[in-house]
């Protein structure tokens, strides 16, 4: 028992450092340098507070189940009384705790589960392939204004962009937008993004859950960036990117 509750402490101790005091010290690396390194900060961060979060789960079920079975051992009497009300109350106060987590899981993920649902649907039906870029497939949507993303539609990346694009960035600043795209698409970087909006979504008060989602996305548009540069000039995208974000 005092091995468990050892494990308890420590994971919880872990938790605490790494949803408020991790995030404290991320923020203070320099903006725009290795973002490789501080995208891995970040996700790893987050990793280990989900592994100490389920292991002081586990901890606390085991703690209650040897607690369970050693009320047999325990006679009956007023000097016990305490014990055996407390160890019969946490199996019930576990499972309404557990019902409240799934519950909260529910209400949280179904609405933006069904908006991305809503949102590919739309893109498959308003947009018009366009051939494809480096094997990446090419969809326009014809509409006045400039946008343009990687989109997931049938779990394969897509370069969504609006006709706008085509029509006012010179061929060179078109290469660059999909050069920057292509980078997204190599570094999977929908997953990761996607990744930090779930753990946003799930815990947003959370220092590190409510900063990874923006900290994640900057990294990826710095790594796509780079990317791009190796392959047009600087100048192309500098000029894609002041007229429109990407």
């Amino acid at each position: 028992m005092l091995a468990y509750g050892a494990v308890l402490a420590f994971s919880l101790g872990w938790l605490l450092a790494s949803g408020f005091v991790g995030p404290a010290l991320l923020r203070r690396l320099p903006a725009k340098t290795h973002p490789r390194l501080r995208l891995a900060l970040w996700l790893g961060g987050l990793y280990s507070m989900v592994f100490s979060t389920f292991t002081s789960l586990i901890a606390t079920a085991v703690i209650l189940a040897v607690g369970w079975l050693g009320s047999e051992h325990i006679s009956p009497g007023r000097d016990n009384i305490a014990y055996v009300l407390l160890i019969s109350v946490l199996p019930w106060v576990g499972l309404a705790v557990f019902a409240a987590v799934v519950a909260l899981i529910i209400t949280r993920f179904e609405p933006a589960r069904d908006a991305a649902k809503q949102t590919t649907e739309l893109m498959q039906r308003a947009g018009t392939a366009a051939g494809t870029f480096q094997g990446v497939p090419l969809q326009v949507l014809e509409l006045p204004y400039l946008a343009a993303a990687l989109v997931d539609i049938n779990r394969r990346p897509t370069i969504v962009l609006t006709s706008a694009v085509q029509d006012q960035l010179t061929p060179a600043q078109l290469d660059a937008v999909y050069w920057h795209e292509i980078g997204h698409a190599l570094g999977q970087h929908n997953g990761l993004n996607r990744l930090a909006r779930v753990a946003r979504t799930f815990a947003p008060r959370l220092p590190l859950t409510r900063d990874i989602a923006d900290a994640v996305e900057q990294c990826c548009e710095e790594l796509a960036d780079r990317f791009a540069l190796k392959r047009v000039d600087a100048a192309d995208l500098n000029a894609a990117k002041a007229k429109f974000s990407f």
